[in-house]
Parts: C-alpha cells; structure tokens; sequence
C-alpha cells in the first residue's frame, strides 16, 4: 500500500483558489415582482448572457445605477417585458428611480449586480 500525504495532494488541489477573495466572486441578486429577493454567489468572473436571458425570460436591458449606494452597479431586465405583459416590480422599480436619473416602472425579475461581471 502506497503511503500517501494527504495534506500535500490537499494542497495542490487548492492551489488554482489561494487568489481567490471576495472580489473574484460574482454576487448577484435576482428581485421578483413578489418582493422576493435571491442572493447568489458564484466563482464565474462574469454574468453570462445567456445566464442573464433565461433568468429575466428574453431579450436584456442592461441599466446603469449612478446614484447612492447603487452606484457602480447594473440592473438588468426584460427588453421587452411590458409589451409581454410581465407584472410590475416594485422593488425593483423603486431602486432603479432612486439610482437614475430616470423614473421608470420595472416588471419581471430584475438581476441586481457589479458592472464589472457584465462583459
């Protein structure tokens, strides 16, 4: 039987995540029409578009947040949401009209994240 070093093949395996910190993860929220509000996290360095499409169902609208403690971060949402008829988010709409410079309903689900991971 082979003598193995459990701790040093533990620690090559972990070596591609010693860089890792809270800033290479992607931290999104997703904000329902209901209120409800899922955080994830994930070790992807950027919001894949289709990732962002099946979460909102459709085409995306990218918005800008420029104000407060939103700055630096993104919106993204239904292109074509109320023309589909998709239910209003109140969340949502409240934080996009508090960060823009824009006044604006929001409906369907709304991913709230960095800029950063948008590429």
């Amino acid at each position: 039987m082979e003598n193995i070093d459990l701790f040093a093949k533990l620690g090559d395996l972990l070596k591609p995540y010693k860089k890792l910190s809270k800033d290479n993860f992607m931290n999104a929220k997703i904000i329902y029409p209901t209120g409800k509000v899922l955080e994830i996290a994930s070790m992807k360095d950027h919001a894949s578009l289709e990732w962002m499409q099946k979460t909102v169902g459709g085409l995306i609208e990218i918005v800008t947040l420029t104000k407060g403690d939103h700055q630096g971060q993104v919106m993204v949402i239904n292109e074509s949401g109320k023309l589909l008829g998709l239910p209003t988010n109140k969340l949502a709409s409240q934080i996009h009209n508090n960060h823009t410079d824009n006044v604006d309903e929001i409906v369907g689900k709304a991913i709230l994240l960095e800029s950063k991971f948008i590429k």
